[in-house]
């Protein structure tokens, strides 16, 4: 048999299927097809490793024939490589939200398709490894919890010296009761487990053992039995290990012919499970010694059944309760099975459980999927608290890589994540284990280091790190360079909101200043660090210090913009006011979080895209913006009446938020007169 990877190759033209033939056979087993059902009929009885998918094809195009492979749960994980003549952005950014891994354009060329190809299968094989492996994970987090489980049930029975074991037995009966109903192994297998779990509400809920038959009592001592069954069910509703885990606790006292039930059901309305259990925890306390009564024969047992199917139980049931007494059913050793692993391994089970399957789920899900570093969430908190401990100093440091964007589109995406593998793996490697080292969201990272910024010494960590970032020779093949901005606690700030904003706020300068390079927040923004502004974000001494820069004519690398030079143009204005007496004004709009913070990076880049839109469709042509950082933008209104900046602010925010739907992001801005020169 033939060790070949199989690709499958979809596309309505002879001579595109014969030239991907030409590239790929001596490589792959290759299945031809000229249309999208076509593809699918192939699909139907075979499973290639990859599918090369044209989308402009008659009858079904390529995104149908996507949504049909990626609906169907045999086919849904097979990667998918678009082939397109197609350029469009907006026909890439369909084909990845409908699943494809990449494109390939065509005309096809050979060491590119073959290269994109190879590394997609190679990706995919590795994706079924780590499933594998979380499935392995999973599973015995699974048979973890359902020993800890056990050890519940037997917290519960021991809270009476009359109840000792009933959960276990109840469970068994419940389980052999299933097997002559007919069920498969995994209801079997979930019943057991719901049955261990249907008194857990007993925990916490107020009750004492009946001094009478479940039978015999009113609806006042029904009620106080209630209790520990809603008590239980919500206890357990945040579970999905078992699907409908809560019925057994909630239903399992409920009367199949429905008198004094609260949850207004009977008969077959009560769900399956809880009429098993209800039997089952019967016949358990029937055999079982009670503070009334030893425990009853099997002929007495008998008789209560008869009496109550129908009634009390559901009928179907009740006769194979009975059919198991006459045949003489026993719960052989599962009783003292469990008993003996519960008391010998149960507290070591429950420590290991919650100290290390426990903590390493919850490790692993404060960690970046991709590059195994920490994410915003944990970073944030982290910072935090280590700045209020012991009103901490430190640095922090925001990388960005350079032109990012032009590796994915060059190389694929595939390449791309290789990329940021590596760049994490060198800040991993170069910094600290104390360190907190982050990715914040795409190509932006942050590493907060801890301790006094002198003994740091910032600016040689971050020329380091941007010297061993470049002369790698992975990145280095790939034109590859970083830049960094640093703020610097306490000075810059003394919580992670702040040391990120003007960090954030570096960075920016150095990506309009060249970029390759590292800068201090201080340093770029010195005005702002001496302003006395209290509270939020200091906009107001934000927009002072954008004109003090445009003012300075001494100042190198004037920030750039698609409109030319945006110092140019603010001094243009100047001259134009003092000539014209006309009225122009600056206008500085922060994006903002619920808490007046810099939004996350997914919102914020979302945000962005909405203001430059909302932007666009409210000032005139002669009106300029431009960027300040990644969350403030300028405008400059030319020749408006005095006062008339914070009407077109509103306008622009009102139409911002006409079209930011959900978007967790608010508009702020303030407004200042340009004074002639």
């Amino acid at each position: 048999m033939s060790d070949k990877k199989v690709v499958l190759v979809v596309d309505d033209s002879i001579s595109n299927l014969k030239n991907a033939e030409e590239v790929l056979k001596d490589k792959y087993t290759l299945a031809l097809v000229k249309s999208g059902k076509m593809a699918l009929d192939y699909l139907a009885s075979n499973t290639p490793d990859l599918i090369l998918l044209d989308i402009m094809m008659p009858d079904m195009d390529g995104f149908e024939t996507m949504r049909l492979i990626k609906a169907n749960p045999v086919t849904q994980k097979i990667p998918v490589i678009f082939l397109t003549v197609d350029a469009n952005v907006e026909t890439e950014k369909e084909g990845f939200r409908l699943g494809a891994q990449d494109f390939i354009k065509k005309p096809f060329v050979p060491e590119i398709m073959i290269y994109r190809i190879e590394a997609l299968i190679e990706l995919d094989s590795l994706r079924k490894k780590l499933e594998a492996q979380v499935n392995k994970k999973t599973r015995q987090l699974e048979i973890a919890t359902l020993q800890v489980i056990s050890c519940v049930a037997d917290i519960v029975d021991n809270k009476s010296i009359y109840t000792k074991g009933h959960s276990v037995r109840v469970a068994g009966y419940a389980e052999e009761i299933a097997k002559r109903i007919g069920m498969g192994d995994k209801e079997i297998y979930n019943i057991y487990y719901i049955s261990l779990l249907h008194d857990i509400g007993k925990l916490v809920a107020p009750y004492d053992d009946p001094s009478k038959y479940e039978t015999e009592m009113d609806d006042e001592e029904r009620a106080i039995m209630y209790k520990h069954c809603s008590t239980g069910a919500d206890l357990l509703k945040e579970f999905t290990i078992f699907d409908n885990i809560t019925d057994g606790a909630r239903y399992h006292h409920e009367r199949y012919d429905g008198r004094g039930n609260v949850s207004g059901l009977s008969g077959d309305e009560i769900p399956l499970v809880a009429r098993i259990i209800a039997v089952a925890n019967a016949y358990d306390n029937m055999k079982s010694f009670r503070s009334y009564r030893k425990p009853l024969t099997d002929e007495e047992a008998k008789k209560l059944l008869l009496r109550e199917r129908g009634c009390a139980f559901d009928p179907a049931i009740a006769d194979i309760v009975i059919d198991m007494i006459d045949s003489g059913y026993k719960l052989n050793s599962l009783l003292s099975t469990y008993e003996s692993d519960i008391s010998q391994f149960g507290n070591a089970i429950l420590h290991k459980v919650l100290n290390e399957y426990t903590d390493e789920i919850k490790i692993e899900a404060q960690k970046d999927d991709l590059t195994g570093l920490w994410d915003r969430k944990y970073t944030e908190s982290a910072v935090n608290e280590y700045l209020e401990r012991d009103s901490g100093s430190g640095v922090m440091y925001m990388l960005d890589m350079d032109n990012f964007k032009q590796i994915n589109d060059t190389y694929g995406h595939i390449k791309g994540d290789e990329v940021l593998v590596r760049f994490a793996d060198i800040l991993k490697a170069n910094f600290r284990e104390s360190d907190i080292i982050c990715r914040i969201g795409g190509d932006e990272f942050i590493v907060f280091s801890k301790g006094k910024p002198g003994d740091l010494n910032p600016k040689a960590a971050a020329d380091r790190i941007i010297g061993i970032l470049t002369d790698d020779e992975l990145l280095k093949s790939y034109g590859f360079s970083v830049s960094v901005g640093i703020a610097v606690a306490p000075n810059d700030g003394i919580s992670f909101a702040e040391l990120y904003n003007n960090s954030d706020k570096a960075l920016y300068y150095v990506k309009q200043n060249g970029k390759g390079g590292a800068h201090f927040y201080n340093d770029f923004a010195e005005n702002i660090l001496s302003s006395d502004v209290s509270g939020g974000r200091a906009t107001l001494a934000d927009i002072e210090y954008i004109k003090n820069m445009f003012e300075e004519n001494n100042i190198e690398g004037a920030l750039k913009v698609e409109y030319g030079n945006f110092k140019n143009i603010y001094h243009f204005v100047e001259r134009c006011i003092a000539r014209t007496q006309q009225n122009a004004e600056l206008v500085l709009f922060t994006l903002l979080d619920a808490y007046g913070e810099m939004p996350d990076v997914l919102s914020l880049k979302q945000a962005s895209d909405v203001f430059t839109k909302s932007v666009c469709e409210s000032i005139r042509r002669g009106d300029v913006f431009t960027g300040f950082s990644s969350s403030q933008f300028v405008v400059i209104l030319m020749n408006v009446a005095e006062g008339a900046g914070n009407v077109i602010a509103e306008r622009i925010k009102a139409r911002f938020n006409a079209s930011k739907g959900d978007l967790p992001v608010e508009l702020a801005y303030d407004v200042q007169p340009i004074e002639a020169k």
